[in-house]
Protein backbone atom coordinates (compact mmCIF):
# COMPACT_ATOMS: atom_id res chain seq x y z
CA UNK A 1 0.00 0.00 0.00
CA UNK A 2 1.59 3.54 -0.96
CA UNK A 3 1.87 5.68 1.76
CA UNK A 4 0.33 8.87 -0.34
CA UNK A 5 -3.26 8.51 -0.55
CA UNK A 6 -4.23 9.48 -4.29
CA UNK A 7 -8.03 10.54 -3.46
CA UNK A 8 -7.30 13.24 -0.91
CA UNK A 9 -8.84 16.71 -1.69
CA UNK A 10 -11.46 14.61 -3.75
CA UNK A 11 -15.18 14.87 -2.30
CA UNK A 12 -17.56 12.55 -4.12
CA UNK A 13 -21.31 12.36 -4.99
CA UNK A 14 -22.78 8.82 -6.67
CA UNK A 15 -25.66 9.19 -9.11
CA UNK A 16 -27.01 5.86 -10.96
CA UNK A 17 -25.34 3.57 -8.78
CA UNK A 18 -26.64 0.15 -7.03
CA UNK A 19 -26.38 0.33 -3.47
CA UNK A 20 -23.97 -2.62 -3.09
CA UNK A 21 -21.67 -1.13 -5.80
CA UNK A 22 -21.94 2.34 -3.96
CA UNK A 23 -21.04 0.98 -1.03
CA UNK A 24 -17.93 -0.63 -2.46
CA UNK A 25 -16.90 2.80 -3.80
CA UNK A 26 -17.42 5.05 -0.46
CA UNK A 27 -15.39 2.61 1.79
CA UNK A 28 -12.76 2.35 -0.79
CA UNK A 29 -12.41 5.66 -1.49
CA UNK A 30 -12.09 6.93 1.90
CA UNK A 31 -9.29 4.97 2.72
CA UNK A 32 -8.11 6.67 -0.08
CA UNK A 33 -7.98 10.21 1.62
CA UNK A 34 -11.65 11.11 -0.19
CA UNK A 35 -14.53 12.42 1.18
CA UNK A 36 -18.22 11.45 0.19
CA UNK A 37 -21.61 14.17 -0.01
CA UNK A 38 -24.48 12.35 -0.21
CA UNK A 39 -26.08 15.53 -1.99
CA UNK A 40 -24.84 17.89 -4.91
CA UNK A 41 -23.72 20.01 -2.81
CA UNK A 42 -21.04 23.03 -3.75
CA UNK A 43 -18.41 20.84 -2.06
CA UNK A 44 -18.52 18.08 -4.41
CA UNK A 45 -15.48 17.73 -6.64
CA UNK A 46 -16.39 14.61 -8.69
CA UNK A 47 -19.06 12.39 -9.77
CA UNK A 48 -19.49 8.61 -10.02
CA UNK A 49 -22.09 8.45 -12.80
CA UNK A 50 -23.83 4.69 -13.82
CA UNK A 51 -26.54 6.35 -15.51
CA UNK A 52 -27.09 9.50 -17.22
CA UNK A 53 -30.43 9.93 -16.60
CA UNK A 54 -30.59 10.94 -12.89
CA UNK A 55 -31.10 14.39 -11.63
CA UNK A 56 -28.13 15.21 -10.13
CA UNK A 57 -26.35 14.45 -13.35
CA UNK A 58 -28.65 16.89 -15.57
CA UNK A 59 -27.88 19.33 -12.80
CA UNK A 60 -24.16 18.76 -12.58
CA UNK A 61 -24.25 19.20 -16.77
CA UNK A 62 -25.98 22.34 -16.68
CA UNK A 63 -24.77 24.00 -13.87
CA UNK A 64 -21.45 22.77 -12.41
CA UNK A 65 -19.06 22.44 -15.02
CA UNK A 66 -15.97 22.13 -12.16
CA UNK A 67 -16.97 18.61 -11.54
CA UNK A 68 -15.31 15.63 -13.06
CA UNK A 69 -17.82 12.51 -13.93
CA UNK A 70 -15.77 9.24 -13.23
CA UNK A 71 -17.18 5.57 -14.26
CA UNK A 72 -18.70 3.45 -11.18
CA UNK A 73 -15.65 1.24 -12.19
CA UNK A 74 -12.12 4.00 -11.52
CA UNK A 75 -12.28 3.75 -7.56
CA UNK A 76 -12.16 -0.15 -7.22
CA UNK A 77 -9.66 -0.52 -9.99
CA UNK A 78 -7.74 2.72 -8.47
CA UNK A 79 -7.84 0.71 -5.15
CA UNK A 80 -5.97 -2.41 -6.37
CA UNK A 81 -3.10 -0.43 -7.65
CA UNK A 82 -2.78 1.43 -4.26
CA UNK A 83 -2.72 -1.43 -2.33
CA UNK A 84 -0.38 -3.57 -4.32
CA UNK A 85 1.62 -0.51 -3.93
CA UNK A 86 1.23 1.39 -7.58
CA UNK A 87 2.81 5.18 -7.36
CA UNK A 88 -0.49 6.41 -8.68
CA UNK A 89 -0.31 9.92 -11.31
CA UNK A 90 -4.52 10.51 -10.48
CA UNK A 91 -4.51 13.02 -13.05
CA UNK A 92 -2.91 10.87 -15.64
CA UNK A 93 -5.22 7.38 -14.09
CA UNK A 94 -8.60 9.69 -14.94
CA UNK A 95 -7.64 10.32 -18.07
CA UNK A 96 -6.78 7.27 -19.02
CA UNK A 97 -9.43 4.89 -17.35
CA UNK A 98 -11.20 7.02 -14.65
CA UNK A 99 -13.02 9.67 -16.86
CA UNK A 100 -17.00 9.00 -17.93
CA UNK A 101 -16.78 9.40 -21.81
CA UNK A 102 -19.31 11.94 -23.72
CA UNK A 103 -20.96 8.74 -25.72
CA UNK A 104 -20.71 6.24 -23.35
CA UNK A 105 -22.81 3.34 -24.18
CA UNK A 106 -24.36 4.69 -27.00
CA UNK A 107 -24.70 3.33 -30.77
CA UNK A 108 -25.48 6.37 -32.96
CA UNK A 109 -26.00 6.71 -36.91
CA UNK A 110 -26.40 9.72 -38.41
CA UNK A 111 -28.63 11.45 -41.18
CA UNK A 112 -28.96 14.25 -43.48
CA UNK A 113 -25.05 15.52 -42.63
CA UNK A 114 -22.77 16.68 -45.43
CA UNK A 115 -19.25 17.22 -44.87
CA UNK A 116 -16.74 17.62 -43.45
CA UNK A 117 -19.27 18.09 -40.46
CA UNK A 118 -20.07 14.23 -40.74
CA UNK A 119 -16.48 12.95 -40.60
CA UNK A 120 -15.83 15.07 -37.48
CA UNK A 121 -18.82 13.89 -35.76
CA UNK A 122 -18.06 10.00 -36.56
CA UNK A 123 -14.63 10.73 -35.08
CA UNK A 124 -16.36 12.41 -31.60
CA UNK A 125 -18.51 9.43 -31.46
CA UNK A 126 -15.96 6.86 -31.86
CA UNK A 127 -13.64 8.89 -29.29
CA UNK A 128 -15.72 9.17 -27.17
CA UNK A 129 -16.80 6.00 -25.89
CA UNK A 130 -19.96 5.72 -28.42
CA UNK A 131 -19.96 3.10 -31.96
CA UNK A 132 -20.82 4.95 -34.96
CA UNK A 133 -23.17 2.87 -36.91
CA UNK A 134 -23.61 3.37 -40.62
CA UNK A 135 -26.80 1.63 -41.07
CA UNK A 136 -29.73 2.59 -38.91
CA UNK A 137 -31.01 -0.87 -37.07
CA UNK A 138 -33.52 -1.44 -34.28
CA UNK A 139 -30.55 -1.59 -32.05
CA UNK A 140 -29.27 1.98 -32.69
CA UNK A 141 -30.01 4.19 -29.72
CA UNK A 142 -29.83 7.46 -31.46
CA UNK A 143 -30.49 8.88 -34.95
CA UNK A 144 -28.43 12.03 -34.81
CA UNK A 145 -30.13 14.48 -38.13
CA UNK A 146 -30.59 17.84 -39.39
CA UNK A 147 -34.05 17.77 -40.52
CA UNK A 148 -36.78 15.58 -40.75
CA UNK A 149 -36.50 13.80 -43.70
CA UNK A 150 -35.63 10.29 -46.01
CA UNK A 151 -35.46 7.05 -45.26
CA UNK A 152 -33.92 6.60 -41.98
CA UNK A 153 -36.36 9.15 -40.37
CA UNK A 154 -38.96 7.14 -41.52
CA UNK A 155 -37.29 3.97 -40.31
CA UNK A 156 -36.96 5.51 -36.81
CA UNK A 157 -40.12 6.58 -36.49
CA UNK A 158 -41.85 3.14 -37.18
CA UNK A 159 -39.21 1.74 -34.93
CA UNK A 160 -39.45 4.39 -32.39
CA UNK A 161 -35.81 4.98 -32.20
CA UNK A 162 -34.99 8.03 -31.03
CA UNK A 163 -33.76 11.01 -32.59
CA UNK A 164 -32.45 14.15 -32.34
CA UNK A 165 -30.87 17.22 -34.28
CA UNK A 166 -26.88 17.80 -35.15
CA UNK A 167 -26.90 20.98 -32.38
CA UNK A 168 -27.16 17.86 -29.64
CA UNK A 169 -23.92 16.56 -30.93
CA UNK A 170 -22.29 20.04 -30.99
CA UNK A 171 -23.52 20.26 -27.03
CA UNK A 172 -22.09 16.81 -26.11
CA UNK A 173 -18.77 17.58 -27.58
CA UNK A 174 -19.06 21.93 -26.23
CA UNK A 175 -19.36 20.68 -22.75
CA UNK A 176 -17.81 16.99 -22.59
CA UNK A 177 -20.19 14.99 -21.19
CA UNK A 178 -23.86 13.86 -22.08
CA UNK A 179 -26.54 16.60 -22.25
CA UNK A 180 -29.80 15.81 -21.71
CA UNK A 181 -31.03 15.30 -25.60
CA UNK A 182 -34.55 16.59 -24.70
CA UNK A 183 -33.07 20.15 -25.12
CA UNK A 184 -32.16 19.73 -28.97
CA UNK A 185 -34.94 17.41 -29.64
CA UNK A 186 -36.32 18.45 -33.24
CA UNK A 187 -39.54 19.98 -32.25
CA UNK A 188 -37.51 22.41 -30.23
CA UNK A 189 -37.08 25.67 -32.37
CA UNK A 190 -33.78 26.53 -33.90
CA UNK A 191 -33.66 29.46 -31.51
CA UNK A 192 -34.19 28.00 -28.59
CA UNK A 193 -31.88 25.54 -29.60
CA UNK A 194 -28.99 28.24 -30.49
CA UNK A 195 -29.87 29.72 -27.19
CA UNK A 196 -28.90 26.52 -25.58
CA UNK A 197 -25.87 25.62 -27.19
CA UNK A 198 -24.62 28.62 -26.55
CA UNK A 199 -25.50 28.88 -22.44
CA UNK A 200 -24.30 25.37 -21.92
CA UNK A 201 -20.88 26.03 -19.97
CA UNK A 202 -17.84 24.90 -20.93
CA UNK A 203 -16.15 21.85 -19.46
CA UNK A 204 -13.64 22.95 -16.70
CA UNK A 205 -10.21 21.12 -16.90
CA UNK A 206 -9.39 20.59 -13.58
CA UNK A 207 -5.52 19.23 -12.26
CA UNK A 208 -5.66 17.81 -9.06
CA UNK A 209 -1.89 15.88 -7.67
CA UNK A 210 -1.45 13.88 -4.96
CA UNK A 211 -1.45 15.12 -1.14
CA UNK A 212 0.44 18.60 -2.09
CA UNK A 213 -1.07 21.70 -0.49
CA UNK A 214 -0.51 24.18 -2.88
CA UNK A 215 -2.03 21.85 -5.42
CA UNK A 216 -5.04 21.43 -3.39
CA UNK A 217 -5.34 25.29 -2.73
CA UNK A 218 -4.73 25.79 -6.61
CA UNK A 219 -7.43 23.08 -7.37
CA UNK A 220 -9.79 24.75 -4.42
CA UNK A 221 -9.13 28.17 -6.25
CA UNK A 222 -9.97 27.02 -9.78
CA UNK A 223 -13.17 25.79 -8.37
CA UNK A 224 -14.39 28.78 -6.46
CA UNK A 225 -13.87 30.44 -9.76
CA UNK A 226 -15.99 27.81 -12.07
CA UNK A 227 -18.90 27.63 -9.58
CA UNK A 228 -18.89 31.31 -9.50
CA UNK A 229 -18.82 31.66 -13.35
CA UNK A 230 -21.88 29.19 -13.76
CA UNK A 231 -23.83 31.54 -10.88
CA UNK A 232 -23.36 35.12 -13.12
CA UNK A 233 -24.13 33.01 -16.20
CA UNK A 234 -27.83 31.92 -17.61
CA UNK A 235 -27.39 28.18 -16.96
CA UNK A 236 -29.14 26.25 -20.58
CA UNK A 237 -32.82 25.70 -20.10
CA UNK A 238 -36.00 25.24 -22.24
CA UNK A 239 -36.85 28.35 -21.20
CA UNK A 240 -34.08 31.10 -19.94
CA UNK A 241 -33.39 31.13 -15.97
CA UNK A 242 -31.79 33.34 -13.60
CA UNK A 243 -29.98 32.10 -10.39
CA UNK A 244 -32.75 33.95 -8.63
CA UNK A 245 -35.23 32.01 -9.96
CA UNK A 246 -33.06 28.22 -9.23
CA UNK A 247 -32.68 30.09 -5.93
CA UNK A 248 -36.64 30.73 -5.58
CA UNK A 249 -37.53 27.04 -6.94
CA UNK A 250 -35.52 25.71 -4.37
CA UNK A 251 -37.76 26.97 -1.61
CA UNK A 252 -41.21 26.24 -3.44
CA UNK A 253 -39.89 22.87 -4.65
CA UNK A 254 -40.79 21.71 -0.78
CA UNK A 255 -44.29 22.75 -1.03
CA UNK A 256 -46.74 19.81 -0.72
CA UNK A 257 -47.02 16.40 0.62
CA UNK A 258 -46.56 14.82 -2.56
CA UNK A 259 -42.97 16.56 -3.78
CA UNK A 260 -42.04 15.60 -0.18
CA UNK A 261 -43.05 11.86 -0.99
CA UNK A 262 -41.03 12.34 -3.98
CA UNK A 263 -37.83 13.21 -1.76
CA UNK A 264 -38.39 10.28 0.68
CA UNK A 265 -37.91 7.76 -2.16
CA UNK A 266 -34.74 9.73 -3.61
CA UNK A 267 -33.17 9.54 0.02
CA UNK A 268 -34.04 5.79 -0.09
CA UNK A 269 -32.35 5.88 -4.45
CA UNK A 270 -29.61 7.98 -2.88
CA UNK A 271 -30.11 9.85 -5.61
CA UNK A 272 -31.85 13.04 -4.35
CA UNK A 273 -32.47 16.12 -7.23
CA UNK A 274 -30.52 18.74 -6.20
CA UNK A 275 -33.16 21.22 -6.53
CA UNK A 276 -35.62 19.74 -4.67
CA UNK A 277 -34.79 20.35 -1.22
CA UNK A 278 -32.99 23.16 0.06
CA UNK A 279 -30.65 21.78 3.27
CA UNK A 280 -29.11 23.77 6.09
CA UNK A 281 -26.20 24.30 4.82
CA UNK A 282 -27.16 25.72 1.85
CA UNK A 283 -29.90 28.74 3.45
CA UNK A 284 -27.29 31.21 3.32
CA UNK A 285 -25.76 30.76 0.11
CA UNK A 286 -28.99 31.04 -1.36
CA UNK A 287 -29.44 34.50 0.55
CA UNK A 288 -26.49 35.79 -0.02
CA UNK A 289 -27.27 34.77 -4.38
CA UNK A 290 -30.59 36.42 -3.67
CA UNK A 291 -28.98 39.72 -2.41
CA UNK A 292 -26.11 39.80 -5.00
CA UNK A 293 -26.72 42.60 -7.33
CA UNK A 294 -28.34 41.77 -11.23
CA UNK A 295 -27.56 43.32 -14.42
CA UNK A 296 -29.23 46.09 -15.87
CA UNK A 297 -31.63 44.49 -18.16
CA UNK A 298 -32.58 41.92 -15.15
CA UNK A 299 -33.55 44.75 -13.18
CA UNK A 300 -35.66 46.61 -15.50
CA UNK A 301 -37.72 43.81 -16.16
CA UNK A 302 -38.33 42.25 -12.26
CA UNK A 303 -38.14 45.46 -10.52
CA UNK A 304 -41.51 46.12 -10.82
CA UNK A 305 -42.96 42.28 -11.13
CA UNK A 306 -45.00 42.12 -7.90
CA UNK A 307 -45.39 46.68 -7.66
CA UNK A 308 -48.47 47.91 -5.65
CA UNK A 309 -49.27 43.89 -4.79
CA UNK A 310 -49.34 42.91 -1.24
CA UNK A 311 -49.07 39.60 -0.17
CA UNK A 312 -50.18 37.43 2.52
CA UNK A 313 -49.13 33.88 2.57
CA UNK A 314 -51.33 31.21 4.20
CA UNK A 315 -50.57 27.75 4.57
CA UNK A 316 -46.87 27.90 4.39
CA UNK A 317 -44.05 27.64 7.95
CA UNK A 318 -42.61 30.47 9.36
CA UNK A 319 -39.16 29.41 7.32
CA UNK A 320 -40.79 29.41 4.45
CA UNK A 321 -41.99 33.04 4.53
CA UNK A 322 -39.18 34.36 6.09
CA UNK A 323 -36.87 33.09 2.57
CA UNK A 324 -39.72 34.17 0.14
CA UNK A 325 -39.51 38.05 1.94
CA UNK A 326 -36.31 38.75 -0.47
CA UNK A 327 -37.83 37.81 -3.73
CA UNK A 328 -40.57 39.59 -3.53
CA UNK A 329 -39.58 42.54 -2.10
CA UNK A 330 -36.82 42.94 -4.24
CA UNK A 331 -39.67 42.78 -7.19
CA UNK A 332 -41.51 45.69 -5.64
CA UNK A 333 -44.13 43.71 -3.22
CA UNK A 334 -44.93 43.73 -0.34
CA UNK A 335 -45.97 40.82 2.65
CA UNK A 336 -48.12 40.79 5.38
CA UNK A 337 -48.84 38.45 8.28
CA UNK A 338 -52.72 39.17 8.64
CA UNK A 339 -55.81 38.86 6.42
CA UNK A 340 -56.78 41.61 8.22
CA UNK A 341 -53.73 43.71 6.79
CA UNK A 342 -55.85 43.99 3.09
CA UNK A 343 -53.54 41.85 1.02
CA UNK A 344 -54.23 42.22 -2.62
CA UNK A 345 -53.55 39.00 -3.01
CA UNK A 346 -53.53 35.67 -0.65
CA UNK A 347 -51.17 32.94 -1.85
CA UNK A 348 -51.71 29.46 -0.84
CA UNK A 349 -49.82 26.08 -1.60
CA UNK A 350 -51.02 24.55 -5.03
CA UNK A 351 -52.32 21.64 -3.15
CA UNK A 352 -53.48 23.30 0.11
CA UNK A 353 -56.59 20.85 1.60
CA UNK A 354 -59.79 23.06 1.11
CA UNK A 355 -60.34 22.72 5.00
CA UNK A 356 -57.15 24.45 5.81
CA UNK A 357 -58.09 27.64 3.95
CA UNK A 358 -58.95 30.22 6.17
CA UNK A 359 -61.72 33.07 4.63
CA UNK A 360 -60.21 35.58 2.09
CA UNK A 361 -60.96 38.63 2.06
CA UNK A 362 -63.38 40.18 -0.36
CA UNK A 363 -60.95 42.71 -1.92
CA UNK A 364 -58.06 39.64 -2.26
CA UNK A 365 -57.17 37.36 -5.53
CA UNK A 366 -56.34 33.86 -4.21
CA UNK A 367 -53.96 32.72 -6.30
CA UNK A 368 -51.65 29.42 -5.93
CA UNK A 369 -47.70 29.36 -5.34
CA UNK A 370 -47.56 28.58 -8.72
CA UNK A 371 -48.58 32.04 -9.37
CA UNK A 372 -45.43 33.31 -7.98
CA UNK A 373 -43.49 30.52 -9.54
CA UNK A 374 -44.77 31.20 -12.98
CA UNK A 375 -44.15 34.91 -12.44
CA UNK A 376 -40.22 34.77 -11.36
CA UNK A 377 -39.65 32.65 -14.55
CA UNK A 378 -41.53 34.17 -16.82
CA UNK A 379 -41.09 37.79 -15.70
CA UNK A 380 -44.49 38.51 -16.15
CA UNK A 381 -47.69 38.84 -14.19
CA UNK A 382 -49.27 35.15 -14.86
CA UNK A 383 -52.51 35.82 -13.24
CA UNK A 384 -55.80 33.45 -13.56
CA UNK A 385 -57.18 33.03 -15.46
CA UNK A 386 -54.53 33.66 -17.98
CA UNK A 387 -52.49 31.53 -16.46
CA UNK A 388 -54.49 28.15 -15.22
CA UNK A 389 -51.71 27.45 -13.38
CA UNK A 390 -51.68 30.16 -11.04
CA UNK A 391 -55.14 29.03 -9.75
CA UNK A 392 -55.61 27.45 -6.60
CA UNK A 393 -55.42 23.75 -7.36
CA UNK A 394 -56.39 21.97 -3.91
CA UNK A 395 -59.94 21.77 -4.72
CA UNK A 396 -59.41 19.41 -7.10
CA UNK A 397 -57.16 17.04 -5.15
CA UNK A 398 -59.88 16.73 -2.54
CA UNK A 399 -63.06 16.05 -4.75
CA UNK A 400 -65.19 13.33 -5.47
CA UNK A 401 -64.28 13.34 -8.93
CA UNK A 402 -60.43 12.75 -8.53
CA UNK A 403 -61.24 9.50 -7.85
CA UNK A 404 -61.84 8.94 -11.36
CA UNK A 405 -58.01 9.21 -12.21
CA UNK A 406 -56.56 6.95 -9.76
CA UNK A 407 -55.68 4.29 -12.02
CA UNK A 408 -55.26 6.01 -14.82
CA UNK A 409 -51.78 6.61 -16.73
CA UNK A 410 -50.93 9.66 -18.35
CA UNK A 411 -48.17 10.85 -20.52
CA UNK A 412 -47.55 14.76 -21.86
CA UNK A 413 -46.63 16.23 -25.15
CA UNK A 414 -45.74 20.04 -25.88
CA UNK A 415 -44.71 21.46 -22.60
CA UNK A 416 -41.48 22.77 -21.84
CA UNK A 417 -39.87 24.68 -18.93
CA UNK A 418 -42.19 25.96 -16.05
CA UNK A 419 -45.21 24.49 -17.28
CA UNK A 420 -44.14 20.80 -17.72
CA UNK A 421 -42.99 20.42 -13.95
CA UNK A 422 -46.38 21.80 -13.28
CA UNK A 423 -48.33 19.64 -15.18
CA UNK A 424 -46.20 16.58 -13.92
CA UNK A 425 -46.44 17.35 -10.14
CA UNK A 426 -50.02 18.19 -10.96
CA UNK A 427 -50.52 14.46 -12.52
CA UNK A 428 -48.96 13.09 -9.68
CA UNK A 429 -50.98 14.79 -6.99
CA UNK A 430 -53.88 13.84 -8.88
CA UNK A 431 -53.52 10.53 -7.76
CA UNK A 432 -52.80 9.40 -11.72
CA UNK A 433 -49.58 7.84 -13.16
CA UNK A 434 -47.31 10.19 -15.01
CA UNK A 435 -45.68 8.53 -17.40
CA UNK A 436 -42.75 10.11 -19.94
CA UNK A 437 -43.30 7.52 -23.12
CA UNK A 438 -46.79 7.37 -24.70
CA UNK A 439 -47.73 3.87 -24.82
CA UNK A 440 -50.59 1.96 -26.60
CA UNK A 441 -52.29 1.76 -23.25
CA UNK A 442 -51.99 5.06 -21.59
CA UNK A 443 -55.64 7.04 -21.14
CA UNK A 444 -54.85 10.50 -22.19
CA UNK A 445 -52.35 12.59 -23.68
CA UNK A 446 -51.96 16.36 -22.62
CA UNK A 447 -51.23 18.87 -24.46
CA UNK A 448 -50.87 22.72 -24.16
CA UNK A 449 -54.54 24.20 -24.66
CA UNK A 450 -53.33 26.50 -27.04
CA UNK A 451 -51.60 24.11 -29.13
CA UNK A 452 -54.58 22.02 -28.47
CA UNK A 453 -56.89 24.90 -30.00
CA UNK A 454 -54.66 25.15 -33.00
CA UNK A 455 -54.92 21.07 -34.10
CA UNK A 456 -58.85 21.57 -33.50
CA UNK A 457 -59.05 24.22 -35.97
CA UNK A 458 -61.05 23.27 -38.98
CA UNK A 459 -59.16 23.46 -42.35
CA UNK A 460 -56.41 24.55 -40.57
CA UNK A 461 -54.13 23.03 -43.92
CA UNK A 462 -50.65 22.08 -43.94
CA UNK A 463 -49.63 24.46 -41.50
CA UNK A 464 -51.07 22.72 -38.86
CA UNK A 465 -49.68 19.41 -39.70
CA UNK A 466 -46.19 20.32 -38.06
CA UNK A 467 -47.48 21.36 -34.94
CA UNK A 468 -47.98 17.36 -34.49
CA UNK A 469 -45.27 15.91 -32.07
CA UNK A 470 -44.28 11.91 -33.28
CA UNK A 471 -46.74 10.98 -29.31
CA UNK A 472 -49.29 13.37 -30.73
CA UNK A 473 -49.42 11.35 -34.43
CA UNK A 474 -48.72 7.97 -32.44
CA UNK A 475 -52.20 9.03 -30.18
CA UNK A 476 -54.40 8.97 -33.06
CA UNK A 477 -53.13 6.01 -34.19
CA UNK A 478 -53.37 3.78 -31.44
CA UNK A 479 -56.79 5.40 -30.12
CA UNK A 480 -55.57 7.69 -27.25
CA UNK A 481 -57.45 10.49 -26.29
CA UNK A 482 -55.43 14.17 -26.84
CA UNK A 483 -56.95 16.66 -24.45
CA UNK A 484 -55.88 20.52 -23.69
CA UNK A 485 -54.21 20.95 -20.07
CA UNK A 486 -57.19 23.38 -19.17
CA UNK A 487 -59.06 19.98 -19.04
CA UNK A 488 -56.92 18.25 -16.50
CA UNK A 489 -56.33 21.74 -14.27
CA UNK A 490 -60.00 22.71 -14.52
CA UNK A 491 -63.10 21.21 -12.21
CA UNK A 492 -65.74 22.16 -14.57
CA UNK A 493 -64.27 20.61 -17.82
CA UNK A 494 -63.65 16.90 -16.18
CA UNK A 495 -67.27 16.10 -17.44
CA UNK A 496 -66.10 16.39 -21.18
CA UNK A 497 -62.71 14.63 -19.79
CA UNK A 498 -64.56 11.49 -18.02
CA UNK A 499 -66.24 11.42 -21.33
CA UNK A 500 -63.04 10.97 -23.13
CA UNK A 501 -62.11 8.28 -20.72
CA UNK A 502 -65.17 6.16 -21.04
CA UNK A 503 -64.33 6.47 -25.06
CA UNK A 504 -60.90 4.92 -24.47
CA UNK A 505 -62.19 2.35 -22.13
CA UNK A 506 -64.56 1.27 -25.13
CA UNK A 507 -61.61 2.13 -27.91
CA UNK A 508 -59.38 -0.36 -25.79
CA UNK A 509 -61.22 -3.24 -26.76
CA UNK A 510 -59.44 -5.27 -29.51
CA UNK A 511 -60.98 -4.40 -32.62
CA UNK A 512 -61.94 -7.73 -33.86
CA UNK A 513 -64.21 -7.72 -30.63
CA UNK A 514 -65.75 -4.07 -31.43
CA UNK A 515 -66.48 -5.60 -34.80
CA UNK A 516 -67.94 -8.73 -33.66
CA UNK A 517 -70.28 -7.06 -31.65
CA UNK A 518 -72.19 -5.42 -34.33
CA UNK A 519 -70.06 -2.07 -34.61
CA UNK A 520 -71.73 -0.34 -37.97
CA UNK A 521 -70.39 -0.71 -41.50
CA UNK A 522 -68.76 2.61 -40.93
CA UNK A 523 -67.52 1.79 -37.93
CA UNK A 524 -66.11 -1.41 -39.09
CA UNK A 525 -64.27 0.30 -42.40
CA UNK A 526 -62.59 2.64 -39.80
CA UNK A 527 -60.89 -0.20 -37.99
CA UNK A 528 -59.89 -1.76 -41.10
CA UNK A 529 -58.20 0.93 -42.21
CA UNK A 530 -56.78 1.84 -39.52
CA UNK A 531 -55.05 -1.26 -39.55
CA UNK A 532 -54.00 -1.37 -42.64
CA UNK A 533 -52.36 1.92 -42.06
CA UNK A 534 -50.42 0.57 -38.61
CA UNK A 535 -49.15 -2.63 -40.87
CA UNK A 536 -48.16 -0.06 -44.03
CA UNK A 537 -46.06 1.91 -41.61
CA UNK A 538 -44.62 -0.49 -39.66
CA UNK A 539 -46.26 0.29 -36.54
CA UNK A 540 -47.46 -2.62 -33.58
CA UNK A 541 -50.87 -2.82 -32.93
CA UNK A 542 -49.93 -4.59 -29.83
CA UNK A 543 -49.97 -2.57 -26.25
CA UNK A 544 -46.26 -3.02 -26.18
CA UNK A 545 -45.59 -0.23 -28.85
CA UNK A 546 -44.03 2.65 -26.76
CA UNK A 547 -42.80 5.94 -27.66
CA UNK A 548 -40.39 7.83 -25.68
CA UNK A 549 -40.70 12.12 -27.30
Amino acid sequence: MSATRPLSGFNICCTGVESELRNEILSKSRKMGATHSLDLTSCVTHMIVSSSDTPKYEYAIMKRPDVIFLTAEFVPQLYERWIAGDDIDIAKSIKEYGERRIFEGLTISLSNVVEPERTRYIKAINENGGKYQSTLVSGTKLLVIDRPEGQKYKFALQRKIRFVHTMWLEACIKRGAHVNVSYFELDVGDDLRRANLEMLPRKVAVQMSNDSKENKENFNAQRVGATSEVRTSRPISRVKRTRSDNAWNSIMDEVGPDSMSYVTDSVRSNDIAPFEVLREDAVDQVEKTSNQPINDDEANSEERLFENMVFFLHGFNEEKVRRSQPFIIQRGGRIVFSPAEKPTHVVVPYNLDPKLLSKVPESSVLVSNWFLDQSIHYKERRLPPACIYSAYQGHAFNSEGAGDFRDKSISISGFSGMNRTHIEKFIVTLGAKYCDTLQEDRDLLVIPGNLYRAISTPNSGTATARLFSDKMKFAKIWKVPIVPDEWLLNMSQWPRLKSELNKRKMLKRPAEEVVNNGASPARKRAISEDTKAQKTAGIPTSTKGSLQR
